[in-house]
């Protein structure tokens, strides 16, 4: 025999009523209507939930341990409701956030992954740009916050610094196979395909700018767009790329790419949000900047 929800429901409200005509009044049923649903409800479980009596009626064993299941259950459903009216009146906060794809992926993801479990009614809006155009774009308004891979100091700006990166140059062991000698400097290059990203990246920039200071300067390179084509290009065995290590932990650790020593080494940078220095601060990005600070306090 299929029991609805509804024969359920009956017996909740005659247990907390204890006294069916009661029910029926609240639930604008019939008397026999409630007294039928019930005695359904003890066929289906072959047992009895009420000690009827013409004072009302009282829980059996049986009854008790029914009753504490539905009262969970209805108490969830209500609780439900209430979350569900509190969205339908809480206005919706907006947070723009302007990163590369690469920290987007690798730094930004983390963060975004616990806040929007916290706060499910920020709309939140991702622009994919470059380190510079990030900082244009936040001082022109068109987005809140930016995370780059320098640090900057500005008055009109504030830097909240996450971590340090460092630059390195990465292989496969079957491309650096092909050539006898061991590498040290740049000066060993000379018939090396470099893979980098675009002039006008500000990694690029930072790597060729410290290249340019050691002398030793790249000619030639293969130019792409993102890192994770430098990654894809490199176990491809194309060439030696320029990345940064710690995107790379994975692939430096199974052994499909092998990190090439240098003479030197390319200086650490920061990575951090950035936002205006204002007094007028929009609520979903307060709200953003406090879960940084937990955030990393609770990493340290």
């Amino acid at each position: 025999m299929e029991l609805s929800f509804n024969h359920y429901y009956i017996f909740y409200k005659t247990a907390l009523t204890k006294n069916i005509s009661k029910t029926a009044k609240e639930l604008y049923l019939s008397q026999p209507a409630v007294s039928k649903s019930i005695s359904r409800l003890e066929d289906h479980l072959n047992c009895l939930l009420f000690n009827r009596s013409t004072k009302g009626v009282t829980l059996t064993k049986q009854g008790e341990l029914l009753y504490m299941a539905t009262e969970k259950a209805f108490r969830a459903f209500a609780e439900g409701e209430d979350q569900i009216r509190q969205t339908l009146h809480t206005p919706l906060l907006e947070l723009n956030i302007g990163c590369s794809t690469t920290l987007c992926k690798h730094i930004l993801v983390p963060y975004l992954k616990e806040f929007t479990r916290l706060y499910p009614n920020i709309k939140i809006s991702i622009l994919s740009n470059p380190t510079m155009e990030c900082i244009s774009l936040l001082e022109e308004g068109k987005i809140d916050l930016g995370l780059i891979g320098t640090q900057i100091k500005q008055k009109h700006l504030q830097y909240y610094e996450i971590s340090e990166i460092q630059d390195t140059f990465i292989a496969s062991k079957n491309y650096l196979s092909q050539y006898p000698y061991s590498f040290t400097t740049t000066s060993d290059f000379s018939n090396i395909t470099f893979m980098m990203l675009n002039q006008g990246n500000l990694t690029r920039k930072y790597v060729d700018d410290y290249l340019k200071q050691k002398g030793s300067p790249i000619q030639k390179i293969m130019e792409v767009t993102s890192m994770d084509l430098l990654i894809d290009f490199a176990k491809a065995d194309l060439g030696i790329a320029c990345m940064i290590k710690e995107f790379v932990s994975k692939e430096l650790e199974e052994g499909s790419l092998i990190e090439i020593p240098m003479q030197f080494s390319i200086p650490k940078r920061k990575v951090g949000f950035v936002t205006k220095s204002s007094s007028e601060t929009k609520q979903a990005l307060a709200l953003f900047m406090d879960f940084y600070a937990f955030y990393i306090n609770k990493k340290s």
